[in-house]
């Protein structure tokens, strides 16, 4: 038997994609990037496909040095809309920072990779669409991550960042109202928390309650794993 990959129809794009989401979901990332590069290989510029892969990609990043850090880093400057490039940069450096403090990096090594993400979830709040708070539940998590560590070094972190503390979601760097989140799914994350035995717990936050409402299973326990994450 040929190994050989076939190709899908253009036609089969609109019903992939929910796949590639499902898979993430269930923490199958593999999966969720074979039906994407399936999808990019018929069209290249499919936008919910390069946010997928990209994110598929970090979601098996383990902090050592074949994370794949550059490959998420190019399908995520290929997104064409400003805000979702910047949001999404800012997703893959936070990612790596807690895939590094997972794989027992120092945590001041990591420190300056968190203030990276931290920096363009910044920039994405000012660009951010309206009702659109995404970008600052995920600079909340880094200052409570970075709060809980000390070790990390934040105490260095520049004024401009962390010492401006935790945001209000619906509110804008000037106070002025956005009002409540909107319906769209928001995209999946990791975050790494530590028991006081030392052990990592992975969990999925940030997840779109509509696609986690069937699959609650999958979605709502946490994950124990080992130190390469």
């Amino acid at each position: 038997m040929e190994l050989k990959l076939k190709p899908i129809s253009r036609a089969g794009i609109a019903e992939a994609i929910p796949k590639a989401e499902v898979y993430r979901y269930l923490n199958e990332p593999g999966e969720a990037e074979s039906i994407c590069r399936d999808i990019l290989s018929e069209q290249a510029d499919h936008q919910t496909a390069l946010r997928l892969l990209g994110l598929a990609i970090t979601d098996q990043f383990t902090g050592e040095v074949s994370d794949r850090y550059l490959e998420a880093e190019r399908l995520f400057r290929g997104l064409t809309s400003e805000y979702e490039r910047v949001y999404h940069l800012g997703i893959l450096q936070e990612r790596k920072a807690k895939a590094q403090l997972c794989a027992g990096r120092p945590p001041h090594t990591v420190y300056p990779i968190f203030e990276e993400a931290m920096g363009l979830f910044d920039a994405a709040e000012k660009i951010r669409p309206p009702n659109n708070d995404e970008s600052i539940l995920r600079w909340n998590r880094c200052v409570r991550l970075l709060q809980s560590r000390p070790a990390c070094g934040h105490q260095r972190l520049p004024q401009r960042t962390f010492q401006s503390g935790l945001r209000h979601t619906g509110e804008a760097r000037d106070g002025s109202q956005f009002g409540a989140a909107d319906d769209r799914p928001a995209v999946g994350c990791h975050y790494f928390s530590y028991l006081e035995t030392g052990r990592a717990v992975c969990a999925r936050e940030d997840e779109s309650d509509e696609a986690a409402s069937g699959l609650k299973q999958a979605t709502t326990e946490t994950q124990e794993v080992s130190a390469d994450c």
